[in-house]
């Protein structure tokens, strides 16, 4: 079982909490479209709307949580590396993790994922079936950019460390962080967090690097809180066209 951690952003942090819904909504789409049945997902934002999506019944949690010191005190933690939409989203990744526990779900895995990326179809059944019992972390290295307003796409090496929706830990790791609140908090809230993570719980050689086939992607819209990726010249030259084969696999909404 792979459990899908999916925090959403704060509504005092956006100009247009609808529409970061209807992103998620996309997000949670393309997670329901996986080949492999052994998926669950919990999303916690501080205030819920409906959504879209036709996700089977049992298999989306959505947890409410107006806790968010983070937001208001962007010093909570005295730590240049942090700032307060990290923080605020270590603490959902936490609460849902807390949840997963406290309604019987014991997970082999959770993965890490942004609400407005997607992943491919086959995302679960590769995890399920390639890992082994000593990996701890699993790492995305090779995934796809894509350009909404240009309907475009670049496959790129290096996704682990551009894109949040590229990280899955073994579930007994991140129960045994959970052990010390705040320094998973810390950890989950920093932009290099599975590495310190791995670095404390566990070895090198428990790293697994999916690399080759694109399993995940980013997206760059008008809409997109994070980093404007497209903005590098490589990016831009080596830009194709999103073809039909890659909006089935990442299962990408038309238009």
């Amino acid at each position: 079982m792979i459990v899908f951690l999916i925090p959403v952003r704060h509504e005092t942090s956006v100009e247009d909490y609808e529409q970061v819904w209807g992103l998620l909504n996309n997000t949670l789409l393309s997670i329901a479209s996986q080949d492999h049945p052994a998926w669950h997902i919990m999303v916690c934002a501080n205030k819920v709307l409906p959504i879209a999506s036709v996700i089977p019944q049992g298999k989306i949690t959505f947890i409410e949580h107006h806790r968010n010191r983070a937001c208001h005190n962007p010093s909570y933690f005295n730590d240049p590396d942090f700032d307060a939409h990290l923080v605020d989203k270590a603490q959902r990744r936490r609460v849902c993790v807390e949840r997963t526990q406290k309604i019987g779900i014991n997970p082999s895995w959770y993965f890490m994922a942004d609400a407005d990326d997607y992943v491919s179809t086959d995302l679960v059944s590769t995890i399920l079936t390639t890992t082994e019992n000593h990996h701890g972390i699993v790492t995305l290295d090779t995934g796809i950019i894509l350009n909404a307003t240009t309907a475009s796409y670049v496959q790129v090496d290096g996704f682990n460390e551009m894109c949040g929706t590229s990280i899955a830990m073994r579930g007994s790791l991140v129960h045994s962080a959970l052990q010390d609140k705040k320094h998973t908090n810390m950890l989950l809230g920093r932009y290099d967090f599975h590495e310190l993570l791995a670095g404390k719980y566990c070895s090198h050689s428990s790293r697994h690097s999916m690399s080759g086939i694109p399993r995940a992607a980013y997206v760059q819209h008008e809409q997109n809180y994070g980093r404007n990726l497209w903005d590098y010249s490589e990016l831009l030259a080596a830009a194709k066209p999103i073809t039909p084969e890659i909006r089935a696999r990442f299962t990408l909404p038309q238009g």
